[in-house]
């Protein structure tokens, strides 16, 4: 009996997540009106501070700050602020370079991203705030179209659409497969209910005078969101609004990326476990563990189920449902070894993306057990950038 409860508890779990939480989460957003709010003209615009989270880009500040200066929104209405996280390399010398063009530099050190988004938005004045990171470019309309978004007066942040752009890599068709399409798709369902769990790094506004100063063992652009929701106002999703980017060029970086992510976002939890009490945050409790939380332990529940399955075939007390659900998992492993083998630097269809699963899963595990041994880290380096 036990062992039936810890095959086919951990197994629910993971059909609701992946199966019936999107179903349902999809069909109810398809019976909402989804009608995108009219452009505004430029007298109507906003001001809006860009600010640039970097730390050791020097590889890539150049030409975010290039795409930045070509956005179509007016010039005196738009500073551009780079946010200089303790930088080692010549990301600051980069910078200064487009002082001239009108290109602001604050460098407070190596106090972590969080901080310094505190630091820069506590000395402005602008309407809103877009926060972006160093190595993704915007569509010219972007800062338009989620501006847009605030002649709502129940707005309170507005986030754009995340794109990884090189899907013919072996990184970039994992990554694509599940961000340009699927996450897309629930955003999209998320925002038509009422509001976003969390929002794009690399492409979200807010109100200024909404903005929540986030202590330093937090993920901002996960737990500022949700903190604005809590006062009252929704996060929406602009899917015109894009942000492209890279996925990391090797599967050993996108492996790091994700673990350092999932810790991250898994700690916010930890140090804000009221977020989960739905006596104190709502439906959003409902929807962080729907979304978030069986996400991250997924690969925690199928462990759970096959360990589970395989002492009850061993003991002769199994269901036909632990012979399939074996198998299943079995042909899954020896597919996603078979991806590292031959699928890991050149994309094979269905191969490189089982194989993608797999190492994300694993990931996800050490995210998950970095946060709960090791906490939080306020300053880290990219995993592009360490080789």
């Amino acid at each position: 009996m036990l062992l039936a409860f810890f095959f086919f508890i951990p197994l629910a779990l993971v059909v609701y997540h992946l199966v019936l939480f999107p179903a349902g989460l999809l069909y109810v957003a398809s019976k909402k009106p989804d009608t995108p709010p009219p452009p505004l003209l430029d007298e109507e615009l906003p001001t809006i501070d860009l600010m640039i989270a970097a730390r050791n880009e020097e590889a890539s500040i150049a030409g975010k700050l290039e795409n930045s200066l070509e956005l179509n929104y007016p010039k005196e209405k738009l500073r551009i602020i780079v946010l200089a996280n303790g930088c080692t390399d010549s990301t600051v010398k980069i910078v200064k370079s487009f002082e001239d063009r009108g290109v602001i530099l604050f460098e407070d050190g190596p106090i972590g991203k969080v901080m310094a988004q505190n630091n820069a938005v506590e000395r402005s004045e602008a309407d809103v705030i877009v926060f972006s990171d160093a190595n993704t470019h915007y569509n010219l309309d972007a800062l338009r179209l989620l501006v847009s978004h605030f002649q709502d007066e129940t707005v309170g942040v507005a986030c754009g659409r995340h794109i990884y752009v090189n899907t013919d890599d072996p990184t970039g068709a994992g990554e694509g497969f599940y961000w340009n399409d699927v996450e897309t798709r629930l955003k999209k369902a998320e925002s038509a209910l009422g509001g976003l769990i969390g929002a794009n790094g690399s492409i979200y506004a807010l109100r200024r005078e909404l903005y929540v100063p986030m202590p330093n063992t937090v993920i901002s652009d996960f737990i500022e969101p949700l903190s604005i929701a809590l006062n009252g106002y929704r996060t929406v999703y602009e899917p015109r609004a894009h942000s492209y980017e890279d996925a990391e060029p090797t599967f050993k970086q996108e492996y790091a990326r994700k673990a350092r992510t999932v810790r991250r976002t898994a700690y916010s939890l930890i140090v804000m476990p009221w977020l989960l009490d739905p006596r104190k945050s709502g439906s959003l409790a409902f929807l962080i563990f729907s979304h978030k939380v069986l996400r991250w332990f997924t690969p925690v529940l199928l462990l759970l189920a096959l360990f589970a399955a395989t002492l009850r075939i061993l003991g002769g007390k199994e269901h036909q449902l632990d012979r399939l659900f074996f198998v299943g998992m079995t042909l899954f492993g020896f597919l996603a070894l078979l991806g590292r083998g031959i699928a890991s630097d050149t994309k094979v269809p269905i191969l490189t993306q089982i194989y993608y699963v797999a190492l994300m899963f694993r990931a996800a595990m050490q995210g998950l057990y970095e946060a709960f041994t090791e906490g939080h880290e306020a300053v880290w380096d990219h995993a592009r950038s360490a080789g």
